[in-house]
C-alpha cells in the first residue's frame, strides 16, 4: 500500500498545472522511490513475499513511472531535436545519437614566421572534416565524429617531435603534418613507432619517405623534382648563363641546393658561385659583396621563406642585377608582406597548380571566406586534401586499424581539390605539378607549370 501511495504522489506531482517541471520530476521520482525503500523493507521482515515478485513490483513501478513523467499532462514541454508531437498531443522522445570520436591531429607552425600558413591549413582541415561529418559517417556500423586536434610545432623539429609524441599519447588515428621538412623528418619515427599515418601537406624532402616507413606519406611533390624543373626554367624560359647558389645550413636548404647544383651541372650551366650561411643570421654582406664580382644572372635560395625574404633585400640593397629564385614555402602572402615593394620580381616554385586551375576552387573558396575569413595560405588547399585523403582511406577501409588504414593509403585512388592523389611505395605522391610564379605588383602570379598528368 506505501507503495503505491508513492506511486499517486509522483502522479500527483507529474498532472500539477503550475510547479515547476523539474522539481516535480523530481519529487515523483523521490516519491516513488520512498514506496520502493518501504516495500522493501516489508518484504525482509515478511518472508511469504516472494523475491521474484517483489522485482516484477519494482519493475512495475519504475515502468509507471517513467510512463507518467513521459506523458506530461498541462506543463508538457516543448518539442525539439529529441522529441517530436505526435497526433495524439503525446511527447515522443528520441534518443540522441552517440557518437564514437575519431580524433585526425594536425602539427604544423602555429606561431613564429609561418604562423599565418599554420592556421590557415589548420582551417583547411577543419573544413574537410566537417564536411565529413555532415554525411553522417559510419565505421563498421558505428556512428562516428571526426574532431581535429592541432598542435603548435612552431617549425621547430625538436618540438614537432615532441608534438607527434602528444599526438599519439591523445589517440590520433592519423596526423596531417607537418609542414616544414625539418620538422617531418623529426617526426616521422614517432608516427611510426605507433604505426598511424602520417600525411604532409607540405614537406618536399626527399628524407622523408627515404626511411621506407610504410606510414608516411604526402601530397606534394619532392626536391628532386623541384630542382629538376628550377634548373629548367632558369636555362629555357630566363635564359640564365651565369648562376649563383645561396642555401642555409638547415638540412632542407642544404640538400635543395645540393639538387639544384648537381642539376645544373648536369645540364651543363655556369654556377658561378655558391655559399652557405647560418639559418639564424639576416646578414648576406659577404654574400653580397663576392655576388658583385661574379655578376650572376640569377641567384637561387635554398633555404625558408623568412631568410628568402632578407636575401632579397639585401640583393636589391647592393644593386646586384640578379632575380632570386627560390622554393622552401615562398608562395605566400606572408613573403609579400615581409618584401613589400623590393619583392617585385621574385620569383617562387610551388607545388601543384594555381590555385584558379584547381578544380573545384571557387566553391572551396567561398565556403572557406565564408566560413575563416580570406586568408587562404597557398599551402590550404593541400592540408583540405591531407584530411580529405586520411577520411577517404578509413571509410574505404570502414576500419581504424592503422595497419588497415596505412594499406589503403597505399591503393588509394582519391580526386582531390589540388588533383588526383596516389601514391608510390615510398609515400610520394604520383605525377604531381609545379607551378613556378613571379611577384608582379604585389602579387603571386603564375608563369609555368609543370607535371600533373
Amino acid at each position: 500500500m506505501l507503495l503505491l501511495a508513492g506511486l499517486r504522489n509522483g502522479a500527483s506531482c507529474v498532472t500539477h498545472g503550475n510547479v515547476n517541471r523539474l522539481a516535480i520530476r523530481r519529487n515523483a521520482m523521490k516519491s516513488v522511490s520512498a514506496g520502493l525503500s518501504t516495500g522493501a523493507s516489508r518484504w525482509n521482515q515478511s518472508p511469504s513475499i516472494m523475491p521474484f515478485a517483489w522485482l516484477s513490483v519494482r519493475l512495475s513501478a519504475y515502468v509507471l513511472t517513467v510512463a507518467m513523467l513521459l506523458s506530461g499532462g498541462s506543463n508538457a514541454a516543448t518539442p525539439s531535436n529529441s522529441s517530436r508531437a505526435n497526433n495524439s498531443n503525446h511527447i515522443v522522445q528520441t534518443v540522441p545519437v552517440v557518437r564514437r570520436v575519431v580524433t585526425i591531429g594536425f602539427a604544423g607552425p602555429l606561431s613564429g614566421d609561418s604562423a599565418g600558413i599554420g592556421q590557415s591549413m589548420v582551417h583547411a582541415a577543419e573544413m574537410a572534416l566537417a564536411e565529413a561529418n555532415a554525411g553522417d559517417p559510419h565505421i563498421d556500423g558505428m556512428p562516428v565524429e571526426f574532431r581535429l586536434l592541432a598542435q603548435d610545432d612552431q617549425g621547430n623539429e625538436r618540438i614537432a617531435a615532441l608534438v607527434a609524441k602528444y599526438l599519439v599519447k591523445a589517440g590520433a588515428i592519423a596526423v596531417v603534418g607537418h609542414w616544414q621538412s625539418t620538422s617531418s623528418v623529426s617526426a616521422a619515427p614517432v608516427y611510426h613507432a605507433a604505426n598511424i599515418p602520417q600525411v604532409s601537406p607540405g614537406s618536399s624532402s626527399m628524407k622523408l619517405t627515404a626511411n621506407g616507413f610504410e606510414n608516411v606519406f604526402r601530397v606534394v611533390g619532392h626536391d628532386g623534382d623541384i630542382s629538376r624543373h628550377l634548373v629548367q626554367f632558369a636555362q629555357q624560359n630566363l635564359h640564365a648563363k651565369r648562376i649563383a647558389v645561396i642555401n642555409d645550413d638547415t638540412i632542407y636548404g642544404t640538400m635543395l641546393a645540393n639538387l639544384f647544383s648537381q642539376d645544373l651541372q648536369l645540364k651543363q650551366g655556369a654556377l658561378v658561385a655558391r655559399h652557405s650561411i647560418s639559418s639564424k643570421t639576416s646578414d648576406f654582406n659577404a654574400a653580397m659583396n663576392d655576388l658583385k664580382i661574379k655578376n650572376p644572372d640569377i641567384v637561387f635560395f635554398g633555404g625558408l621563406m623568412a631568410q628568402a625574404a632578407v636575401l632579397q633585400a639585401s640583393l636589391k640593397r647592393a644593386h646586384i642585377n640578379a632575380s632570386m629564385i627560390a622554393a622552401g614555402g615562398i608562395v605566400s602572402p606572408i613573403y609579400l608582406s615581409l618584401t613589400g615593394a623590393t619583392g617585385e620580381g621574385t620569383f617562387g616554385i610551388a607545388t601543384g597548380l594555381p590555385q584558379g586551375s584547381m578544380n573545384g576552387w571557387k566553391k572551396f573558396h567561398k565556403k572557406f571566406v565564408a566560413t575563416y575569413g580570406d586568408h587562404i595560405d597557398y599551402y590550404a588547399p593541400f592540408a583540405y586534401d591531407a584530411a580529405n585523403v586520411i577520411i577517404a582511406a578509413i571509410m574505404q577501409a570502414d576500419s581504424l586499424l592503422p595497419a588497415k588504414l596505412n594499406q589503403t593509403l597505399h591503393n588509394l585512388k582519391y580526386k582531390g581539390l589540388t588533383g588526383q592523389i596516389s601514391f608510390d611505395s615510398q609515400g610520394n605522391l604520383n605525377n604531381p605539378a609545379y607551378t613556378v610564379f613571379r611577384v608582379q605588383g604585389g602579387k603571386w602570379v603564375p608563369t609555368q607549370t609543370y607535371g600533373g598528368k
